[in-house]
């Protein structure tokens, strides 16, 4: 069901982290959503580009070794692992790792993967090729363009046990700790937070141009990233 949006508030209260989302006056006639899967044309555009990141080579990454629980990640501690990230990232070793500038956007609205890896250009395109780069993204704290506060930043990586890509999300909790998740991708039951920060490795996606945290307890070592994002 499309509808024409002018100065409308739209609730999604299919998701555990529904938020009210108001939508400008004035919003062009061409801008039609559909609730469900959040379609967007041309000239609705989705994604605020921030900064591009410059990433230096790597020459050995060991996920297990970068990520564990306790140990400090540009100076915060990492506190919460959760279960997906655990199970289809922990394991990742990579070596000659390239150096990249990785962009970065700011999501205008409350969507959907679906929406945002066509606006990225489908799968392949939308796919940050290694997980050296969220570590170093997450390193840099607030010398990079990473959130630091309770909102997310996220990235799309292809798990190496089942091949299929999921976002890796990561974002400072109230104690001022470094939580990091996956979850499995397009979630259909939930979506990103408009504010939410996206990385990945093109130069301008098709798309491109706040709300209630959510707050896993600091002490927890695996959270149910499905909980909210």
């Amino acid at each position: 069901m499309f509808k024409t949006l002018t100065g409308l508030a739209l609730i999604a209260l299919s998701t555990p982290c529904a938020q009210a989302q108001t939508w400008p006056a004035g919003t062009p006639p061409a801008a039609l959503i559909d609730i469900g899967a959040l379609t967007v044309d041309s000239e609705f555009k989705l994604l605020d580009p921030v900064k591009a990141t410059k990433i230096g080579r790597v020459e050995k990454f060991v996920a297990a070794e970068a990520f564990r629980i306790g140990s400090k990640i540009g100076g915060r501690t990492l506190s919460a692992i959760g279960l997906n990230f655990t199970q289809h990232f922990l394991g990742v070793v990579e070596t000659d790792v390239p150096e990249i500038s990785l962009s970065g956007w700011t999501l205008l609205y409350t969507t959907g993967d679906k929406s945002l890896i066509k606006a990225l250009g489908g799968e392949q395109e939308t796919a940050v090729p290694f997980l050296a780069y969220v570590h170093r993204l997450m390193e840099l704290g607030e010398e990079g363009v990473g959130h630091t506060d309770w909102r997310s930043n996220f990235a799309y990586v292809r798990s190496p046990i089942d091949g299929r890509l999921w976002a890796v999300h990561w974002s400072v909790n109230y104690v001022n700790e470094w939580t990091i998740g996956a979850v499995y991708v397009p979630h259909s039951h939930l979506d990103w937070r408009s504010g939410s920060r996206l990385f990945g490795n093109l130069a301008t996606p098709a798309g491109a141009q706040a709300a209630q945290p959510c707050r896993p307890a600091d002490s927890q070592i695996l959270i149910h990233e499905a909980d909210c994002r």
